[in-house]
Formats: C-alpha cells, structure tokens, sequence
C-alpha cells in the first residue's frame, strides 16, 4: 500500500491528488497530437470544477493552462494557445501597494473636510463663497462636537478654518454671534447612529399603532357579534314564553 506521505507533494492543493496524477499521466504519453487532445481534454474538466458559469470566460481559460504547467513542474510539452509561463512566477511577489501618506491637519475633521476647503478656496462669487464657509464651518462644528462632547465657541471654529486653509478662508465673527449662522439644531448635534435609531423606533411605533388598530376593531367586532347572539337568544325566550 502507498500512502500520499510517500507520495510526491501536491503542487496545487485546490486541485487535489487525482488531478495531479493526470497531469503526471498526461506527461507520460509520448505522441504529440494524443498528449494535445488529452491535455485539452483536462483544461476542459478543470475549467468546469473552478468556475462551471464562467467556463468561456478567457482569463479562467488561461489560469487552467498556466496550472497544468505548473502541476507539471513546467515540464509538460504540448501546444498551448497561451504562452507557456515561466517558473520565476511560483516565488514572485505582488507589487507593494502604495499608501496615502498625507496626514489630515485636524484629525477629527478628517481629509475631505480639507478638500471642501480648498474647493471653497476657488469660488469667485461673494456670496457663494460666504454661504458655502459658513456651511463647512457649521458642518466642522458639528464634527468637532461630536469628537470632543464639549461646548465649541465660534471663535474656534474659525480660527481652525483659517489654520486649515492657512489663512484663506474666514468669516464675520459678530455678524454669525448676532444671527447664529453656526447655531446647531438638536437633530444636527446628534450622531448619525443616534438619527438613524430614531428613524427606525419611529416606524416600529408607527406599525404598532396599526397593530393595535387592529387589535381594536378585532375585539369590537367580536363585542359586536356577541351582543347580537344574546339579543337572538333573548327574543327567542320572549317568543317561547308568549306562546
């Protein structure tokens, strides 16, 4: 008896020993056109156990040939419609992906808040250029809120949009205290979470309110019902009694 410890190792495991052994077999054979045909033969039952839906697929066509090269140590010789592929990539390493190194100045604003800034930075009309700061100063008040659960002055705020743009960017600091351009709503100083919460336990009541409409017509309708049987019941006595 032979056990697979005694065996040669499985070059791919996903295909398992069998496969391997009829790629070994496939070697083997020693006329050109029969090793084709067999070989084409197994990229076919291969192409089927990877991906049975996408077996036209080309890129699927082109793995399986390049893994029978490789059950085979690349030593298997047959006409391939790809090129045969070289040994150097079993230990080939992917490309190291190259990361964002640039650190947002305020970490609880985050790096799109600076990308608004520098969008703003390039308004030309007045006026679009002052509703558009008090937003994104509004929209840093609420981030900044939510970061530190703290009371934040205006004065913050601005002085934070101005170290944000380098001093770009700004706005009234009277003119937002006398209208409270910056003021939040008790919806806006909420976390998402909490909104989203909210939202939901609202429909949850709202299908209970129907639920117990329900309920109600339900239990007058069976009141109803019994009061008529007993309204039947007693004019039927009342018959009986005259008779």
């Amino acid at each position: 008896m032979e056990y697979n410890t005694q065996r040669q190792n499985i070059l791919l495991k996903e295909y398992g020993r069998n496969i391997q052994s009829m790629v070994e077999n496939l070697m083997s054979i020693e006329d050109r056109n029969r090793r084709n045909e067999q070989a084409k033969g197994l990229v076919e039952v291969l192409k089927g156990l990877l991906q049975p839906g996408l077996k036209d697929n080309i890129d699927i066509h082109h793995k399986v040939w390049d893994d029978i090269f490789i059950m085979s140590n690349f030593k298997l010789d047959v006409d391939s419609p790809f090129v045969k592929p070289d040994i150097s990539i079993i230990n080939k390493r992917p490309e190291k992906l190259k990361y964002s190194l640039s650190n947002p100045f305020f970490k609880h604003y985050g790096k799109n808040v600076e990308l608004l800034a520098s969008q703003i930075e390039n308004i030309e009309n007045e006026e679009e250029k002052e509703n558009a700061i008090l937003y994104l100063s509004r929209l840093m008040k609420n981030f900044y809120l939510q970061y530190s659960k703290d009371i934040v002055e205006d004065y913050v705020i601005r002085d934070q949009l101005m170290r944000l743009s380098k001093g770009k960017l700004t706005f009234d600091l009277d003119k937002v205290k006398q209208q409270n351009l910056l003021d939040l709503s008790e919806r806006e100083r909420r976390p998402a979470a909490a909104q989203n919460s909210e939202i939901s336990f609202k429909k949850t009541n709202s299908s209970g309110g129907t639920s117990n409409n329900y309920r109600n017509n339900t239990n007058n309708n069976s009141s109803g019902s019994s009061n008529n049987k007993n309204n039947g019941r007693h004019r039927s006595f009342q018959k009986r009694k005259s008779q």
